[in-house]
């Protein structure tokens, strides 16, 4: 085994599992951000009728005071936890990770630049490059392990490369996470559409009931607002899309290398740089729209900033 292939696949399995803790991290608050915002509300439209069913004022003060703590930590957390600095931190961490999984298939199926004797400290030199590009970062690699799992035999053949790189991508990355996805963004639509079929169905009953129902309509439009923005800033739509079609175009590749008559070394090269490059382009691609969702979130918020102050 060699010494330079397993110190890259230490690091790329060491910052895909940093990433990956950042990431969760990131979901987390993200969603505790909506629950706090979701309950808040509900709090405090109960705090503000509760007087209406009851005598018991104490009650109604002791809603609006929980209900203004929610909204307050919806607020604090979303700007102390969901800041554009952490959320670069986890993409230049996962960029590193996959950066580094890219130079090991390069090495392993012998493309440029590995070919010859110093192929070994060509993968050592980039290793070094890569990580140096997150130094600052290294404080998340803090209390991982080494990895258990050993990295892919040297040299790897076409047969191996498709299994466990090809297939690997497509049947245990692209389309599980799409399916998983899928199926949160279905949950979170069908809620959306709920709401906005009770919102409707309060709306009319306020033509009688107008002081109640009121609130609630209310209620219902800040829980779609906040849904909807809980599933833009994860950017599930673009994400099925997208892991849908690099699944397609890499079994396109897949397909067109089994079916050919005279494969050589130079069609074996262009079939792994087609499948790599698929696969940085999809990397970058979905980096790149993550960043520019944040830098809108920061528009629209330095917007507001402006309206409120502006006289």
């Amino acid at each position: 085994m060699s010494a330079a292939l397993e110190n890259t696949w230490k690091y790329h399995k060491r910052w895909s599992v940093a990433a990956d803790k950042i990431k969760a991290s990131i979901s987390r608050w993200r969603l505790f951000v909506v629950l706090f915002t979701v309950l808040g509300a509900v709090v405090e439209t109960i705090a503000s009728q509760f007087t209406t069913w009851s005598n018991m004022v104490w009650i109604s003060q002791v809603l609006a005071i929980l209900g203004a703590v929610l909204l307050g930590l919806a607020t604090f957390v979303g700007r102390q936890k969901l800041t554009s600095l952490r959320q670069h931190q986890w993409l230049r961490a996962r960029s590193l990770s996959e950066g580094l999984k890219k130079e090991i298939y390069f090495y392993l199926t012998s493309l440029p630049p590995y070919i010859g004797n110093d192929a070994d400290q060509i993968l050592l030199d980039r290793t070094n490059k890569l990580c140096d590009l997150g130094k600052d970062l290294e404080g998340e690699l803090a209390g991982i392990p080494d990895p258990v799992e050993q990295p892919p035999a040297f040299p790897m053949d076409m047969d191996h490369y498709i299994k466990e790189r090809i297939d690997d991508q497509i049947h245990c990355f692209y389309r599980l996470r799409a399916d998983q996805l899928g199926r949160k963004l279905r949950i979170i639509r069908n809620l959306e559409f709920s709401m906005g079929v009770l919102a409707v169905f309060l709306s009319a009953l306020g033509t009688i009931y107008t002081t109640i129902t009121t609130p609630w309509v209310a209620v219902c439009t800040s829980i779609v607002i906040a849904l909807a923005s809980h599933a833009a800033a994860n950017r599930l739509e673009y994400l099925v899309i997208s892991y849908l079609k690099t699944a397609r175009r890499l079994e396109y590749f897949k397909a067109r290398w089994e079916s050919e008559k005279q494969p050589n070394e130079e069609k074996r090269r262009a079939f792994i740089q087609d499948c790599e490059d698929v696969i940085s382009y999809e990397n970058q691609g979905w980096m790149a729209e993550f960043d520019q969702t944040e830098r809108d979130q920061r528009e629209i918020g330095n917007h507001d900033i402006c309206l409120k102050n502006s006289p």
